[in-house]
């Protein structure tokens, strides 16, 4: 989901019960400076001040937050401590800090609600609303949203209303949900027309083209589009004008008219780098990069899939997802623990005067009683934390290794070495003026970089794929050696490789490691022959080569260190076997001339 249809969630009021008012950030400063004293009227000023700038200077705006927030602590002020909560979670917000900004509304939330301010738990719902939906996590955020949504209705906030309504639908696109997202969107626009809030016109409008395009008509599509950006120009909304520019060159690159496809992602670019905004930059690279592929203007395409990649991995957020599950944990941990000591309490209390009532006769058997009870359940309790303490760090454990080595095997995918010795022989093909050549190669490394591109948002792909991309590769690298390589690729009778599941180049690195540690070295044509059979419910890749062999190509390497490839290979097969308790292996052997490589995985089929 992109972060345009959620950009109107975050804009809420500071305060509660405060009207709307426009006030320059120099007569706010100077307000904080008339109230000089610690109280709650530097707090509210502070926050007012904070929240002014949080999108023009958010370093000072947080430190305003930060103020504000030990002033309400050493006054417990329970109100100034939510609301200034909720400010410092805005702005690690727009610093793209999803954990701290979780961690700044789940304790807001809980300062909140003691409180019975509604329009500040709206506030906070619809914040929690959005992290979830950043997060692909879309049943918590629609839970927020509607929380959001009925809370809205109850103070009869037509502009609360909008904007849980169109983020709904948003979230409803995403499940392709596609006839709840149209009708969420058109109760929006009209909600939004009749309070005349013009400037989420033009988002909604463009949130409904996304929905149709999605659904396949176009042509609606494109109609909702344009209308997003006749009046995005009018209620200067640069936002929702740079997505729907995008997503008309996209339609047009989808029909295959490539002019009208670039010049619509160059103007999306250009809206894009005023307002800074990587993500969106990114989606315009994106498309960029399709088109010059389509129309063979490679130089270009290399270059826009190069800032495309830069641009997405600025604004990933996988690595954060672990953090932020830990912190909603620690949270509902201690609720639970908060609410076990309060039923803890209340049996002790009635043991207690069941003791007081029999003190003259029990006494003595009633103490023995309550003693062992209180040690045994103590112990009992002890035990238990221990136990889900245990658990806990394993789960987190493993969550962080996984994120780990998958972002290992992103890098990974698209090899420096590789990348630099396929654009040296570009230059040599061309410096020799073997043009053909040269543009067959370059044709056959975009087509690499895309099969990449396709697979490594995904955890598993189809064998059929993967041998695609496999197999790309070790034509590649034979032109590269001056077709010094024959293969082939067999698949046993018994698999269906348009329906056989598998992580993506999972045996890439050992087909890697076959090439430049063992074929690179002879001095006559080498071979690569790789198998799949299938074999006790399990796939066998078996690679094998006829190189120089492990030993020989040890005395030749520079350093004795491990290959980086087979070590992400065995974390991933071992997070393989943790998960889905299989036996996942791979084992080298030593051949006569050559080497052979096996590697088992449990077979997974896509129905």
């Amino acid at each position: 989901m992109t972060k345009l249809s959620l950009l109107i969630l975050l804009i809420v009021q500071v305060f509660v019960c405060i009207g709307q008012q426009t006030v320059s950030i120099d007569s706010l400063l100077q307000n904080v400076r008339q109230h000089p004293t610690r109280d709650s009227n530097r707090v509210t000023a502070l926050l007012k001040l904070a929240d002014a700038m949080v999108y023009t200077d958010p370093a000072t705006s947080m430190r305003h937050a930060d103020e504000a927030l030990d002033i309400s602590e050493k006054s417990n002020w329970a109100k100034g401590i939510a609301l200034s909560l909720r400010e410092k979670g805005n702005i690690y917000y727009v610093f793209s800090d999803l954990p701290s900004a979780m961690d700044c509304y789940i304790k807001g939330l809980k300062e909140a609600r003691p409180l019975n301010i509604r329009q500040l738990d709206a506030s906070l719902f619809n914040n929690l609303a959005n992290i979830y939906s950043d997060l692909k996590q879309y049943d918590k955020a629609l839970d927020y949203y509607q929380q959001y949504l009925d809370v809205s209705r109850e103070l009869g906030s037509g502009k609360d209303e909008t904007i849980a309504l169109a983020n709904m639908g948003t979230v409803y696109t995403e499940l392709n949900e596609h006839r709840k997202a149209i009708e969420c969107g058109q109760q929006a626009l009209v909600i939004c027309r009749k309070e005349r809030v013009n400037y989420y016109i033009p988002i909604i409008l463009n949130n409904l083209g996304i929905t149709y395009n999605k659904r396949g008509d176009k042509d609606s599509a494109l109609a909702w589009f344009r209308q997003s950006i006749e009046l995005a120009d009018k209620y200067s909304n640069y936002d929702a004008k740079a997505s729907s520019l995008n997503e008309i060159g996209k339609i047009y690159l989808a029909r295959g008219d490539y002019a009208n496809a670039g010049n619509y992602a160059l103007k999306s670019l250009q809206i894009t780098r005023q307002l800074h905004s990587a993500e969106w930059q990114s989606n315009a690279w994106e498309s960029l990069y399709k088109v010059y592929e389509k129309q063979h203007r490679y130089d270009k395409a290399f270059e826009a899939y190069r800032q495309f990649i830069l641009f997405r991995d600025s604004v990933s957020n996988e690595d954060k997802r672990s953090a932020l599950a830990r912190k909603e944990m620690a949270f509902d941990f201690e609720r639970k623990e908060a609410a076990t000591k309060a039923e803890h309490d209340k049996r002790e209390a009635l043991a207690q005067a069941e003791i007081n009532r029999q003190r003259l006769i029990k006494r003595g058997i009633l103490a023995g009683v309550m003693i062992l009870l209180v040690a045994g359940l103590s112990s009992f309790v002890l035990y238990k934390r221990r136990r889900d303490a245990e658990e806990r760090r394993k789960e987190a454990d493993l969550k962080a290794k996984v994120s780990d080595t998958e972002m290992k095997v992103l890098r990974l995918q698209m090899n420096p070495h590789f990348i630099f010795n396929s654009l040296n022989s570009v230059s040599d093909y061309i410096s020799k003026h073997e043009t053909t050549t040269a543009n067959y190669f370059l044709s056959k490394f975009a087509k690499m970089m895309r099969q990449v591109l396709e697979n490594s948002e995904k955890k598993e792909i189809t064998l059929a794929e993967d041998l695609q991309v496999v197999e790309t590769y070790i034509q590649l690298e034979s032109l590269r050696l001056r077709n010094e390589i024959n293969y082939e690729i067999c698949i046993d009778p018994d698999i269906d490789p348009d329906v056989t599941l598998v992580p993506p180049l999972i045996i890439q690195p050992f087909v890697e490691n076959s090439i430049w540690h063992g074929l690179s070295g002879k001095t006559r044509p080498g071979r690569i022959s790789i198998r799949i059979v299938r074999e006790d419910g399990m796939i066998h890749y078996i690679v094998e080569d006829n190189g120089i062999g492990r030993k020989e190509a040890g005395k030749q390497a520079k350093t004795g260190k491990r290959s980086m490839g087979l070590r992400i290979t065995l974390d991933r097969i071992d997070i393989i076997n943790q998960t889905r308790r299989a036996k996942a292996g791979v084992e080298i052997l030593d051949l006569s001339e050559g080497t052979r490589v096996e590697v088992k995985l449990p077979l997974e089929l896509n129905y």
